[in-house]
């Protein structure tokens, strides 16, 4: 329909569960068109969620404690009150300073161990609040940068937690040193080893600090020896100082250098006013090094005078190289959309670029300046490399969609959705899926509202290498090759385990529903007796078009009820229901309640009890499993307006032992007969005057009598 095709899979009951992978195929031989993974667990929507607010206060070693603010809510609007808390802190070594990349600091040999302290435990106030104080464990300065993840756990009324975690870096306490090697990894043998040297200070500032570094030669020699009998090994480590001296760090990065041959070396930086602040590292020299990092081209300033084209108009590239050169403009998607060379000056260059249909949904361009080596000047050639991404102004190709429903919403009733869409062509038939999710379970995943229109029109990842053959002749001088690199990371799926829910999940879907004359498409959920947020997604499409739209809807009753029982029970069990009732809005005062179940025993419920404005009303009442099967607990809790409030729970009674059986071989005299109730098989072993007799689980010999034709066919 309209480009457009919807697929569902049932899932079985006994399905596997963990990560499935979904693939679209248009040729059984060829590689999947497109693929999807996704998870088949067991799990329960989350009924509560909150947000978490650090301190501005810098986070600082041996410093008070940062206050952590908690705001806890149900996912019905009312606040989470009363709800016991606990967490964590783990303090950790960060990944480098961001502000200066390619540093490293602390000492290589000193690795920071993380350390972990608890939170102090509580619960929100009334209003849903908290305020946590976080403490850092105390432990010893390692002068490198650290981070603290604070997680803190919210349990809701079944003891069910729901995590939620926030990082925050630490300031330093003292002047932390940083190392950046001028070399790509390996340094050149028969060369020098440069380095570059900072101090960072409080508020990630570049400090003055004396300073002392040495580089040494590292040699490994191993010594063996005999203990208890058994032969083992231990490393012996000597170091040979190649080359040491003293620089005063300021507000820029000072450059130090050491002779080197093959071998592996180490550069140690400290404080030489009497602090503690060091750090050092490790590093090779070989043969198979480049010289320098000349070989990896400059960063270039580049950028465009737009944030987005249409096909026909004309975009100007800026780029501001250091140098006068050649610059090699090209314009990139999945292949090479154009390509042209500009001689330009130092400083600020303007270059036009025809935006062509070719374009398609974004480009990358490129801009590499080349500047030749100058042997008289003894000056090495130079490149520098610079990208960015034009994206391109979808135009008609872009609907836009719109949600139209009720803020609110009530429980056991119908929600009606009306998703208005623009920008259809005219001629064109659009179509609109519609999608009413609890947000209990979205939060479960994290999962994003689907968005058709960043996939097909917003950034992608270069499709295509850049390579050149320039590193092997830039510097003359020394015969040095280089390369262009290139990495990126990747994320990790998280997976989810959860016993079955117990009440009906919100999670509906329509098939294409047809964008009327009116521009309209409509739908109706019927909602079940659920209290909390459903996230409506639409997805629109026609034949040249995509849009997307995601409203919440706030459904709950005046006042809810939220009960928690047993995921299974087996017959003559002994558990608990746990009923919270909170007042969300509407009158308050005498409430009525009325608990029955079929299949359990149900200890005393309260007839009724006063309920407050915004309160709640916890009750704990025991359940005792009865006759196997899937046992229902029906809750009705009347307003003081009179309004019927209505909830049914379902509760699986099993056996959980497992089977047995039992296979006895006996003789028969004619005319003996046997009965058997429905878990016995008995039959005659031909010719042998001998029966063969399996019995099950339930099986009895004197039980009632099946018909007389099953005991007649055995004598």
């Amino acid at each position: 329909q309209g480009g457009g095709y919807v697929f569902s899979q049932p899932i079985a009951g006994s399905a596997p569960r963990g990560i499935w992978r979904l693939e679209m195929f248009a040729d059984l031989e060829a590689p999947a068109l497109a693929s999807r993974t996704f998870l088949v667990e067991d799990f329960l929507p989350e009924r509560i969620d909150f947000d978490l607010t650090m301190a501005d206060a810098p986070l600082v070693l041996g410093s008070d404690p940062v206050d952590l603010t908690l705001a806890a809510k149900y996912l019905f609007g009312a606040p989470g009150a009363g709800l016991a808390i606990e967490g964590e802190v783990l303090l950790r070594a960060a990944d480098g300073l961001e502000a200066f990349p390619g540093y490293v600091f602390g000492r290589h040999d000193q690795p920071f161990s993380a350390q972990m302290s608890s939170l102090e435990a509580g619960e929100t106030d009334e209003a849903g609040n908290a305020v946590i104080p976080v403490a850092l464990p105390v432990v010893e300065d390692p002068f490198r940068p650290l981070e603290a993840r604070v997680t803190v756990r919210v349990a809701e009324g079944s003891g069910r937690p729901v995590e939620r975690s926030v990082t925050k870096a630490l300031s330093p306490a003292d002047p932390m040193i940083g190392i950046k090697p001028l070399f790509d990894g390996v340094a050149a043998e028969g060369g020098q080893a440069r380095f570059q040297l900072i101090a960072v200070g409080a508020g990630e500032a570049l400090v003055d600090l004396p300073v002392h570094w040495k580089v040494s030669r590292v040699d490994y020699d191993y010594q063996w020896y005999q203990s208890y009998g058994n032969w083992s090994w231990e490393p012996v480590v000597s170091r040979a100082l190649v080359m040491e001296g003293d620089a005063t760090l300021g507000s820029a990065p000072v450059e130090i250098a050491a002779d080197v041959d093959w071998g592996t070396y180490e550069i140690v930086v400290e404080r030489s006013d009497g602090g503690k602040s060091a750090s050092s590292m490790e590093f090779y020299a070989g043969w198979y090094a480049p010289a320098d990092a000349s070989a990896t081209p400059d960063t270039l300033e580049l950028s465009l005078d737009k944030p987005a084209y249409k096909p026909g108009d004309t975009a100007t590239l800026r780029i501001v190289p250091r140098a006068a050169g050649t610059a090699l403009v090209t314009v990139l998607s999945n292949r090479l959309v154009s390509m042209q060379a500009v001689e330009v000056k130092e400083g600020e260059n303007l270059i036009q670029l025809p935006v062509t249909d070719e374009w398609g949904a974004g480009v990358y361009v490129t801009a590499s300046v080349l500047r030749p080596m100058d042997v008289a000047a003894g000056r090495n050639p130079a490149r520098a490399l610079g990208l960015t991404h034009a994206s391109i102004d979808p135009g008609k190709r872009a609907l836009t969609a719109t949600v139209e429903m009720a803020a609110e919403a009530a429980p056991r009733g119908p929600l009606d959705v009306a998703v208005k869409v623009d920008g259809v062509t005219a001629g064109e038939t659009a179509y609109v899926t519609i999608a009413a999710v609890d947000v209990g379970i979205l939060n479960l995943t994290g999962f994003e509202a689907p968005d058709p229109s960043d996939y097909y029109f917003g950034q992608r990842r270069l499709g295509v290498g850049i390579r050149d053959i320039y590193g092997r002749l830039i510097d003359g001088l020394n015969g040095a090759t280089g390369e262009v690199r290139s990495g990126g990371d990747a994320g990790a799926q998280a997976r989810l385990q959860a016993p079955p829910p117990t009440e009906e999940l919100v999670a509906y879907f329509t098939g294409p529903v047809t964008v009327g004359a009116d521009g309209y498409a409509r739908a109706s959920f019927d909602l079940p007796s659920f209290n909390g947020t459903v996230k409506v997604m639409a997805v629109a499409w026609s034949k040249t078009g995509v849009g997307q739209a995601s409203a919440d809807v706030l459904v709950r009753d005046p006042v809810v009820v939220t009960a928690s029982v047993p995921r299974f029970l087996s017959p003559g069990d002994t558990s608990r229901l746990l009923l919270e009732v909170v007042h969300a809005t509407g009158p308050s005062g005498r409430m009525s309640l009325d608990v029955t179940a079929n299949g359990l025993t149900l200890g005393e419920v309260p007839s009724g009890f006063d309920l407050g404005d915004k309160a709640k009303a916890v009750f704990e009442v025991p359940v005792t499993a009865g006759a196997v099967g899937v046992q229902t607990i029906d809750i009705s809790l009347t307003t003081p307006d009179g309004k019927v409030l209505k909830k049914t729970l379902t509760v699986p009674v099993q056996v959980n032992d497992p089977e047995v059986a039992k296979i006895s071989r006996l003789e028969l005299a004619s005319g003996q007969t046997f009965t058997f109730d429905d878990n016995v098989f008995a039959g005659l072993v031909p010719g042998s005057g001998k029966a063969t007799m399996a019995v099950g689980p339930l099986a009895r010999l004197n039980a009632p009598p099946r018909p007389a034709n099953v005991a007649t066919a055995l004598q």
